[in-house]
C-alpha cells in the first residue's frame, strides 16, 4: 500500500509540475504585458513619477532600447538579437527537460519558468515596439534603482530561484567530500 501511495503522490507531482510550470510562464507573461499596456495608456513617456508608496515605490513610463538598467553595449539590434539568442537557449533547456520529464527541483523548475517568461515578456517588447517598457522605480530620495518591469523582475527572482539550489547543492557535495577526506 505504501508503494502505491508513492506512485500516487509522484504521479500529483508530474502533473502539477505539467500543468503549473506552463500555466505559471503564461500567467507571468500576461501580469508582464499588460502591466505594460496600462503603463502606456495612462502614463506619459518620460513623465512624471506616479507616487505609489511615497518617495519609495513610483511608476515612470521609461522607453529601454537597450539592455536590463540600461546597459549599452552596441546599438538596439545587437541587444534585440543577443536577447532572442539568450531566450531561445533558456527555452530550449527547460522544452527539452519538460518534454524529457527530467525537471530538477520545484525551486530550479519555478525559476528556470520565470526566467522564460521574463525574457518572452522582454523580446516580445523589443520586436513588437522596439523597446522594452520599464516602468517600477525604487528608491529613498534621489537614490534610486534603475526602473525595471515586471518581466525584470521576474528574471531576476527566477535566476535566484534557479541557481541558488545548485550552488546550496555544491556547497553540501564540497563538506561531503572534506569529510571524506578527514
Amino acid at each position: 500500500m505504501n508503494n502505491n501511495s508513492d506512485q500516487n503522490s509522484n504521479r500529483n507531482i508530474w502533473l502539477n509540475r505539467r500543468i503549473g510550470l506552463p500555466l505559471l510562464f503564461l500567467l507571468l507573461l500576461i501580469a508582464d504585458q499588460v502591466s505594460k499596456i496600462l503603463v502606456q495608456q495612462y502614463i506619459p513617456p518620460g513623465g512624471e513619477r506616479i507616487h505609489i508608496i511615497g518617495n519609495i515605490l513610483n511608476f515612470v513610463y521609461i522607453k529601454n532600447p537597450y539592455g536590463a538598467m540600461g546597459l549599452k553595449f552596441g546599438p538596439p539590434w545587437v541587444h534585440m538579437i543577443t536577447s532572442a539568442l539568450a531566450t531561445l537557449i533558456v527555452g530550449y533547456i527547460f522544452i527539452r527537460n519538460w518534454i524529457r520529464n527530467d525537471l530538477a527541483g520545484l525551486s530550479s523548475d519555478i525559476g528556470m519558468v520565470m526566467v522564460l517568461s521574463g525574457a518572452v515578456g522582454n523580446l516580445l517588447d523589443k520586436l513588437l515596439r522596439g523597446y522594452v517598457i520599464d516602468f517600477i522605480d525604487i528608491g529613498f530620495s534621489h537614490y534610486r534603482f534603475w526602473s525595471f518591469n515586471i518581466a525584470d523582475a521576474s528574471i531576476t527572482i527566477g535566476a535566484i530561484l534557479w541557481i541558488l539550489p545548485t550552488v546550496i547543492h555544491s556547497q553540501h557535495k564540497i563538506t561531503e567530500n572534506n569529510q571524506n577526506l578527514e
